[in-house]
């Protein structure tokens, strides 16, 4: 935790993706371009996190008990699973988010 820092991260215009990080522990989240993020979290929260900022949306539902499930063929992806990872098909999520049709996603 930083106790004490404000971080502020800015790419630009009035659309600029805003983040609050805060000391602690606590649910993270983003809501269009703003967010709150604990830094006492599993860093790996932060990387999901990022996906929202690259445009991507969970890949998840939660059942009655509220337990997070994989959506079918997300399981294992970052934005399905705690410490998931980042596959192809997230890689092209982010591309078709930027419109670009460019192959370089494939690797």
């Amino acid at each position: 935790s930083a106790t004490g820092f404000t971080v502020t991260t800015s790419i630009g215009g009035w659309f600029a993706t805003k983040i609050n990080l805060v000391p602690g522990k606590g649910t993270s989240f983003m809501k269009g371009n703003k967010g709150k993020w604990y830094a006492g979290e599993d860093p790996w929260v932060g990387a999901h996190e990022a996906g929202h900022v690259m445009q991507l949306d969970d890949r998840y539902t939660k059942n009655a008990l509220g337990q997070k499930i994989a959506q079918p063929g997300w399981e294992g992806t970052i934005m399905a699973e705690k410490m998931g990872v980042v596959t192809p098909a997230d890689r092209q999520g982010v591309l078709d988010a930027l419109d670009c049709n460019c192959p370089c996603g494939e690797k």
